[in-house]
């Protein structure tokens, strides 16, 4: 993971971690899951989830976790409805994992 760990394996879902950074202003977001070869990596922008073939997979996997606040305001970040910090991303996420 190149940004900051903000959740690593919850009881959720022990093989479960998110990042994120910014990059040239831009919100940049790493999930990656699972435990030997099939490991799944996902590296992408609020914009890139949004059109993304594996956008229901990530929210799956994001809402497994608690994360369905994140889940509702990528969108929001992408379309430039939301201004978040990096602080507001980790705020959103430790709130969730309370």
């Amino acid at each position: 993971m190149r940004g900051k760990t903000l959740l690593s394996n919850p009881p959720e879902f022990a093989t479960f971690e998110l990042a994120h950074r910014m990059q040239e202003g831009t919100h940049r977001f790493e999930v990656s899951y699972g435990s030997s070869f099939n490991e799944l990596y996902y590296d992408f922008s609020p914009a890139e989830f949004v059109r993304s073939a594996d956008r229901k997979e990530l929210e799956l996997q994001l809402r497994r976790v608690g994360l369905a606040r994140l889940v509702q305001v990528l969108p929001d970040l992408a379309s430039g409805k939301a201004f978040l910090s990096a602080e507001d991303i980790s705020a959103i996420v430790a709130g969730a994992s309370l």
